[in-house]
């Protein structure tokens, strides 16, 4: 059995060493950060592991405006950078460049979410549509569970009147967990504790489960897969909770038509409208659809959430700003709020706008793959099949494109907006606030730009991100509105960690809490 398993890490090890050498050859005119040699690029890697914003700030400053490139465990990675090629990168032909390829490739998406998922993307097309357009229509029940899921997993920690210091990584997953399922799966699935539980650790298995794929090369990894399946496990428990009420939907469906009766308003009722009427229509398929979408959100939300927080707690001068704007505009009883209250909440928008900035969720975006040859604008070719992402973290530090870039301003862009908007003389109308022309658009919390990478950007930008958005506003309103908040080291934000190119807010550092009367 030893033997076996030696014979096996020898042949990995010779064909990923013997493809890599084939491989550089045909990337060896692309400057590389630290050593281009087939060997000592393994000691780059490891620092890159334990580092990597480092390194990839390093290969910024030296070749900004070109494609520099980094060695990983499992291959090179190639960077775009400066505004003409991020923006070439955001916009360019799917089949050429491929966002899809890209993440089959690094998450192998085949063996930890399903073939079906990749085959048909069409709750892509359900977030970026049916979901955007009935945000006003979920938002009551959103609310409805953030005051829910405050009292018991918060209000339930706290005493009376007094500091309470907690940790808060696990605790708002769980409770964004239950808001984004609310509108997700409604009621009583989103309360069910093993339920949350489950959808979260699949979000961690499919991550987990992909990094561990990508060591072994492409013959190996079906057998690899079959042996270790990181989220077969999480796919029954959803069946168990989630595919009776699929099948019961299905069922008043085909009694009573698409618009049946009291049908929920909800992200399950949109993927079963919208899931084609083969094998992508099986209660299976349509569980593992529902698990794909809090994938997407869960994670995301709430450690942008977390970041949020912490830059809140450790920096008190914005929490009366903050709070006065939203009494202004909201009031203090969440049932009256509506999508278009958070209209004009601008020092709101821009405060989460700063966070993700500066805190984001990793060092990369616009993760792309070559499906051919592919020559740049500036005249730099990669081969067919590596991948080529830019780095968010160089370009929002980057002094170029924003003053006093490496410092947390909170209202940084409140003010730029008050100016674009003042020069356009406009006021906070409807018609002004959804125009994606106008001049203050690229200050707002959606928007995106070659040098404002948090969503993405171009033909696959974040289908969700006004959703998320409207989440993460709701959730820090309600926060500011019946909480105080501070660190439990008095003005001193915890550090991101840092775990290859993946930025995660500190899951030991410790807020505290006190109820507002």
């Amino acid at each position: 059995m030893y033997a076996l398993l030696g014979g096996i890490l020898c042949l990995v090890v010779f064909h990923q060493a013997y493809t890599g050498y084939q491989r550089r050859r045909l990337h060896a005119h692309i400057p590389a950060v630290g050593s281009d040699n087939v060997l000592s690029s393994y000691f780059t890697a490891m620092k890159y592991w334990m580092r990597a914003n480092d390194i990839i700030h390093e290969g910024y400053r030296k070749h900004k405006g070109s494609i520099f490139k980094i060695p990983q465990f499992t291959g090179w990675l190639f960077i775009a950078s400066g505004d003409e090629l991020v923006e070439e990168l955001r916009n360019a032909d799917e089949n050429v460049l491929s966002s899809a390829a890209a993440l089959v490739d690094l998450l192998q998406t085949d063996y930890t979410i399903g073939r079906s998922v990749r085959e048909n993307l069409y709750h892509i097309h359900v977030l970026r549509t049916t979901l955007n357009k009935n945000l006003a229509s979920i938002l009551p029940d959103a609310i409805d569970e953030i005051a829910a899921a405050f009292k018991d997993e918060l209000d339930a920690k706290l005493g009376d009147g007094e500091w309470t210091p907690l940790a808060v990584t696990d605790l708002f997953t769980r409770i964004i967990c239950r808001v984004s399922n609310r509108s997700f799966v409604g009621l009583p699935l989103c309360r069910i504790p093993d339920y949350c539980t489950t959808v979260e650790s699949f979000a961690q298995n499919v991550v987990l489960g992909g990094t561990f794929l990508n060591c072994f090369p492409d013959f190996l990894r079906p057998a690899v897969a079959s042996v270790v399946n990181t989220t077969g496990g999480n796919l029954r428990k959803m069946m168990h909770y989630t595919g009776p009420v699929v099948d019961e939907r299905k069922r008043l469906i085909e009694e009573h038509g698409e618009d049946y009766p009291g049908k929920p308003v909800d992200m399950l009722s949109w993927i079963i409208d919208n899931a084609p009427h083969n094998e992508h229509y099986s209660t299976e398929n349509l569980v593992r659809r529902v698990l794909t979408v809090n994938f997407v959100a869960l994670h995301s939300t709430s450690l942008s959430f977390v970041h949020a927080l912490y830059s809140l707690a450790a920096r008190q001068q914005y929490i009366m700003p903050l709070r006065e704007e939203l009494e202004q505009h909201l009031g203090k009883e969440p049932a009256t709020w509506t999508k278009d209250s958070f209209n004009p909440c601008w020092k709101l928008d821009s405060f989460l706008k700063e966070s993700q900035r500066l805190n984001g969720l990793g060092a990369f975006s616009l993760l792309r793959k070559t499906m051919r040859p592919y020559t740049f604008r500036d005249g730099t070719w990669l081969p067919e099949g590596v991948i080529v992402t830019a780095s968010q973290t160089a370009s929002h530090t980057d002094s170029e494109h924003f003053t006093n870039a490496d410092t947390f301003d909170g209202f940084r862009f409140f003010r730029a907006r008050e100016r674009a908007a003042q020069t356009e003389a406009v006021e906070y109308t409807q018609e002004h606030l959804e125009d994606q022309g106008s001049e203050d658009w690229q200050y707002r919390l959606t928007s995106t730009s070659p040098h404002y990478l948090a969503f993405g950007g171009g033909r696959h930008v974040c289908p969700g991100r006004f959703y998320a958005a409207l989440e993460l506003k709701c959730m820090l309103s309600f926060l500011l509105l019946n909480y105080d908040v501070r660190m439990k080291d008095a003005g001193v934000r915890p550090p991101d960690v840092w775990i290859g190119p993946t930025s995660l807010p500190s899951s030991s550092a410790k807020v505290e809490f006190r109820r507002r009367t």
